[in-house]
């Protein structure tokens, strides 16, 4: 990708034939005017070395068609994950469970990857002791009202999987990451916020972060003292550059079940806030099952860094 514009093409004369390589990143193969001889890249270090290779060893069959030269497929059953705050009194905050997982990875011998993720059900739990067993919209919870349901997050449809990954990513002999195309779809979900669950999470959380206080000691001040700031400066790595072609995401649909005090939105503007304590006439944001659709969106080709 781009290689139009970021001048990376060489010109490689043999026996007096010229062959256009119009993106020197590229490892896959590229077949010759000469008979018998393919060009290969290759990274070496900081490198890119381009060699000559029989066609025989080029990576296709007798029909053209691509070999791959590894095939990794791996399906599990179901895979619970615990959240567990380990605090005074140990508890148990959330329970995951995701049902038949399938991952197809595939490399072939040009060094292209092909990855399929496949995830058929979802289900988040909040494992605390005043939940009640089940999820809003069905059954007795539901004629209940009842806004503390145990489950939190599941996916809506049982015939779709809850989430579909294809990713095709092309070697290159940088250290750029290049997806030529990548597609997900995700099952419409039913997802319930309340803090109930909400607050004992942000407080685990918060016992993660790293406290923000930087100390010195005098000795190490004065080692430092005099000592120029180029000295022993090593630069750090570039940062890996990610070039994409096509990123699809199917449409998203959310139905939402939201009971939240109205400080615990203190990342909203003051305004806000204060217009929502004068739409509900209380002072917690309420949504009883409104749906909510994200429409299908086509990222344009980008190039950049792995933050961007």
């Amino acid at each position: 990708p781009f290689g139009e514009k970021m001048n990376r093409s060489v010109k490689i004369l043999i026996n007096g034939k010229t062959t256009l390589i119009e993106d020197v990143r590229q490892i896959k193969p590229v077949n010759t005017n000469a008979e018998s001889v393919v060009i290969v890249m290759s990274r070496v270090g900081d490198r890119t070395m381009i060699s000559l290779q029989d066609s025989d060893k080029s990576g296709k069959n007798s029909t053209g068609d691509e070999v791959f030269s590894t095939n990794v497929k791996v399906k599990l059953v179901s895979v619970g994950i615990s959240l567990v705050d380990q605090g005074a009194f140990a508890r148990e905050l959330l329970y995951l469970h995701l049902d038949s997982i399938a991952v197809d990875y595939r490399i072939s011998s040009s060094d292209d990857e092909d990855i399929f993720l496949s995830i058929a059900e979802v289900q988040l739990a909040c494992q605390l002791p005043d939940r009640m067993e089940g999820e809003h919209g069905g059954g007795e919870v539901k004629a209940m009202k009842y806004e503390r349901t145990a489950v939190i997050l599941t996916n809506h449809s049982q015939e779709e999987a809850f989430l579909e990954v294809t990713l095709n990513r092309r070697s290159v002999s940088s250290r750029d990451l290049c997806i030529n195309h990548a597609k997900v779809s995700l099952d419409k979900l039913d997802i319930t916020v309340d803090n109930g669950w909400l607050d004992p999470v942000l407080v685990w959380a918060a016992k993660l972060a790293p406290p923000d206080v930087v100390t010195y000691s005098v000795e190490g001040m004065l080692a430092l003292a005099g000592k120029p700031i180029t000295q022993d400066y090593e630069p750090p790595p570039l940062p890996m550059v990610v070039d994409t072609e096509i990123i699809k995401l199917l449409p998203i649909g959310l139905k939402l079940w939201v009971s939240l005090k109205l400080k615990s939105l203190d990342f909203l503007p003051g305004y806000v806030r204060t217009t929502l304590k004068l739409l509900t006439f209380s002072d917690k944001f309420k949504l009883d099952g409104p749906e909510v659709s994200l429409p299908a969106k086509e990222i344009p080709a980008h190039r950049g860094c792995m933050a961007d």
